[in-house]
């Protein structure tokens, strides 16, 4: 049977306020969504505007707006540090870069195992060149 009571250690208390915190939103939020975020997003489905762009073009221009937005998120945990609302940034940002990416190939500018080729590529230079290679990578 689970302890519900408060520990009286400091990171005991730490790990269990955080578990305690995860089970609030969880029960409101199932998706992880707050409220203020299904806010913006019915507000975004009201103020739809079609772009003029070409395909192609519009496909690169999102492409590199969302590219530009996981940028952003990155440098926001390098300077200031992680916490919960930027590790959700993080996830919809990588999302949304990885969706335009998918798009990119369904499109028929690359292949997946042009990709794949390039990341084995990239996995050896970090390798060399920095101290990310101790990290696990399956891809």
């Amino acid at each position: 049977m689970a302890d519900y009571s408060e520990p009286e250690r400091y990171y005991d208390w730490m790990l269990w306020k955080m578990r305690q915190e995860e089970k609030s939103i969880a029960n409101k939020y199932p998706d992880g969504y707050s409220t203020d975020w299904r806010q913006h997003e019915m507000k975004f489905e009201e103020e739809v505007v079609k772009s003029d762009l070409n395909k192609e073009k519009e496909l690169f221009c999102i492409t590199a707006e969302e590219c530009g937005e996981l940028v952003q998120s990155c440098m926001k945990i390098a300077r200031w540090g992680v916490d919960k609302k930027k590790i959700q940034d993080l996830i919809e940002e990588a999302g949304d870069v990885a969706l335009m990416i998918d798009l990119i190939v369904d499109a028929g500018y690359i292949t997946k195992d042009e990709i794949k080729a390039r990341k084995q590529v990239k996995k050896l230079k970090l390798k060399k060149y920095s101290s990310l290679h101790g990290y696990k990578y399956e891809g």
